[in-house]
C-alpha cells in the first residue's frame, strides 16, 4: 500500500493548528494579473556575482538579482530594461538594518544551460536559474526537492497597465498554503487557503466601514518553504485559484513608480524556523508588560462619565469580587472636552481627571496598567496641529473629500507629523516629569483613509496607491522607534496597539481587530485571524472578547468568548 498523501488537517498539525471545517472554496484569478502578461524574461544575457549577490542582464536589458540573506533566505528582484531597482530602504517591512546585517555567500555554477545558485548551509536554498529563456527554480538543496518554479508560460511578467505578476507551475495536489495576516476586522474564514485567491490589502471605505486589516504579504507552505512578498502596493495571492499558483501586486495606473518584482524565498523547513527566519528578516515582535497578558477593562459601555473616581472604585469592587483586573482601557472619557468620541482630546481632563498624578501613584500601589487612547478623527482638535500637504501635517484636501472627518487626516509617511504626535504624548501624558499614568497606547482609526485617490500624492513623494499598505506601519514607528524608544527606552516595554497593522510593524507595537460583532460566527472568525496573524508575525493582538456590536451578552456566550 501506497503511503497516505497529506491531508490539510496533517499540514495544520504540523504547524501547530487544529481546524475542523473544511478548508477552500475555488475563485476565479483576475483578469489583469496572470492572463495579461506583456512582458516575460527573455533570454540569458551576461551575469556577475560578488559572493553574496549574482545579477543576471538578459538579452532585452531586464535585470534580476538573488541575494543571499543568512544561509537560508534569497532575495530575488526583477525590473524591465531602463528601469532602476527601488532603495533598499524605500519599504520598511524588512528592518532596514537587515539589508547590510544579514549577510550571507552564494555559490554559482555555470552549467551551459543553467546557472546553479546555493547558499552556504547544507540545509540552505537552491536556485536553478534556466537560461533561455529566463526561468527560475527553487529547491531545497538538502535533497534537492523542488519547492517552486517556472516554466515556458508561467514566470515573472510585467503587464501594461501597472501590474507584475510572479506565476509559478502549479501546486502539488498535496501542497497546502498558509496566508499570514488577516483580512478586515480581523476575520479569516479558513487558515488552510489552498485553492482560493486572498488579498489583505487596506480598505476602500471610510466612515468606520473597512477596519484592521492585518496587510503581511506573506505565505507559508506545506513543503516547508515560505515567500514574502516586498512591497507595499496592493498584493494577491492564488494558491490554486483558477488553477493559478502565483502572486502579484497592482499600481491601480497611478503616475510615478511601478510596483517591481521583490520577493523572499525563506526555507525551513519547519514552521518554526520559517517564523523565526522571517521575524529576524523583519524584525522580533515586540513583548509588552506581562499585565496585558490578563484582564482588560474599557469603560465603554457604563451609562455615564467614567471619571477618576469610578475608575478606581470599580476596580478595587472587581477585585474584591475576585476578578484578576490588570489593565485599565480609557475610551474616550479621560480626555479633556467633550469626553466622547469625537470633540475631545488626548490630555487629560481637568474635570472628569483632577488628578491624574494621584491617580498614578494608586494604580503603582496596586499593581494596575494604564492605557491612552487616540482618535485619529480628534487630530485637528490636538496642540500644535498644521492642516494641509507640507509644511502641513496631512494630505492635500481635494485627496481627502471622501474621507470621513476630512480635516483630521494625519499624513504618517511625513515625519513631522510623527514627531507632532509624540510631541502631544510626551507633553500631555508620558513625559515622567508629569507623573501621569500611562502605560500603552490605543491607536484608534488610522484605517479611515481608504477613499483617498490611488493617485494622491503624500509627504514621502509616493502615491496613495503605494502608501496605503504602509500606512500602519509609518504610524507605529513614530511612536514605538521615533518616540517611545528614543525618550523613554525599552526597558519600560510599550503596549501600542492600532486598528489594522503592516508587516514589520510588531518590531513597534500590535494590533486590535476593531468593531467586530457579538455572534459565535465571529468568535470562530476572530480566532482564525489571530492564528493566521500570529503566522504573520504577530503573535500578541488585542480583540473585544465578547465583540463590540450588540446587546448585553449571555453569561454562556462571554465565558465561551473567553476562554477561547
Amino acid at each position: 500500500m501506497s503511503p497516505r498523501k497529506p491531508t490539510r488537517r496533517d499540514f495544520l498539525k504540523a504547524a501547530g493548528i487544529t481546524f475542523g471545517a473544511a478548508a477552500g472554496v475555488a475563485q476565479a484569478v483576475p483578469a489583469n494579473a496572470v492572463a495579461q502578461a506583456a512582458e516575460t524574461l527573455a533570454d540569458y544575457g551576461s551575469h556577475t556575482a560578488d559572493g553574496r549577490r549574482v545579477a543576471v542582464t538578459s538579452t532585452t536589458g531586464q535585470h534580476l538579482t538573488i541575494t543571499a540573506y543568512g544561509d537560508h533566505v534569497v532575495r530575488v528582484r526583477a525590473v524591465r530594461a531602463g528601469e532602476t531597482f527601488f532603495a533598499d530602504d524605500r519599504y520598511e517591512m524588512v528592518d532596514p538594518a537587515n539589508h547590510a546585517g544579514m549577510t550571507g555567500t552564494l555559490r554559482v555554477t555555470d552549467d551551459g544551460d543553467r546557472l546553479t545558485i546555493t547558499t552556504a548551509a547544507d540545509d540552505g536554498v537552491r536556485v536553478v536559474l534556466r537560461k533561455n529563456p529566463l526561468r527560475l527554480e527553487y529547491r531545497r538543496k538538502g535533497d534537492d526537492s523542488l519547492l517552486a518554479g517556472e516554466d515556458a508560460t508561467r514566470s515573472m511578467s510585467w503587464s501594461g497597465t501597472g501590474v507584475v505578476t510572479q506565476a509559478f507551475t502549479p501546486a502539488a495536489g498535496d501542497e497546502r498554503f498558509v496566508k499570514g495576516g488577516h483580512g478586515l476586522y480581523g476575520r479569516a474564514p479558513r487558515i488552510d487557503r489552498t485553492s482560493e485567491v486572498v488579498s489583505h490589502n487596506y480598505g476602500s471605505r471610510s466612515d468606520h466601514a473597512d477596519q484592521a486589516p492585518a496587510i503581511v504579504p506573506l505565505y507559508l507552505s506545506s513543503k516547508g518553504y515560505a515567500v514574502f512578498f516586498n512591497t507595499t502596493f496592493d498584493t494577491t495571492f492564488s494558491f490554486g485559484g483558477g488553477g493559478a499558483y502565483a502572486f502579484w501586486a497592482d499600481g491601480h495606473n497611478a503616475p510615478g513608480p511601478q510596483p517591481q518584482l521583490d520577493y523572499f524565498v525563506i526555507e525551513g523547513p519547519e514552521f518554526a524556523k520559517l517564523l523565526d527566519r522571517y521575524t529576524r528578516l523583519t524584525g522580533r515582535p515586540r513583548f509588552p508588560q506581562i499585565g496585558v497578558f490578563g484582564l482588560q477593562l474599557s469603560d465603554k459601555n457604563y451609562p455615564t462619565a467614567s471619571d477618576q473616581n469610578w475608575w478606581t472604585t470599580r476596580i478595587t469592587a472587581l477585585r474584591n469580587a475576585g476578578y484578576p483586573f490588570d489593565v485599565q482601557v480609557h475610551d474616550n472619557r479621560w480626555r479633556a472636552g467633550s469626553g466622547s468620541w469625537s470633540g475631545s482630546w488626548f490630555e487629560f481632563s481637568p474635570v472628569r481627571w483632577p488628578d491624574p498624578a494621584g491617580f498614578k501613584d494608586w494604580a503603582r500601589e496596586n499593581g494596575v496598567l494604564t492605557t491612552l487612547d487616540y482618535n485619529r478623527n480628534n487630530s485637528n482638535e490636538m496642540a500644535g496641529w498644521v492642516p494641509g500637504p507640507p509644511p502641513g501635517y496631512s494630505f492635500a484636501a481635494s485627496a481627502l473629500t471622501g474621507v470621513s472627518d476630512n480635516d483630521a487626516v494625519p499624513d504618517w509617511s511625513n515625519p513631522a507629523t510623527r514627531a507632532w504626535l509624540w510631541r502631544v504624548f510626551w507633553t500631555k501624558a508620558l513625559d515622567p516629569a508629569l507623573g501621569f499614568p500611562g502605560d500603552a497606547l490605543w491607536i484608534d482609526e488610522p484605517d479611515e483613509m481608504g477613499p483617498i485617490p490611488h493617485d494622491a500624492l503624500a509627504a514621502n513623494g509616493q502615491r496613495w496607491s503605494e502608501l496605503r499598505n504602509a500606512f500602519f506601519l509609518f504610524c507605529q514607528k513614530g511612536i514605538g522607534q521615533e518616540g517611545w524608544d528614543t525618550a523613554i527606552g525599552t526597558a519600560k516595554r510599550p503596549w501600542t496597539f492600532t486598528r489594522g497593522a503592516t508587516a514589520g510593524q510588531q518590531r513597534y507595537g500590535h494590533l486590535w481587530t476593531g468593531d467586530i460583532d457579538s455572534t459565535y460566527q465571529e468568535m470562530r472568525e476572530q480566532i482564525r485571524g489571530m492564528q493566521n496573524s500570529g503566522l504573520g508575525g504577530f503573535p500578541y493582538s488585542n480583540v473585544d472578547a465578547g465583540g463590540f456590536l450588540g446587546g448585553v451578552l449571555p453569561d454562556a456566550f462571554y465565558r465561551n468568548w473567553v476562554a477561547a
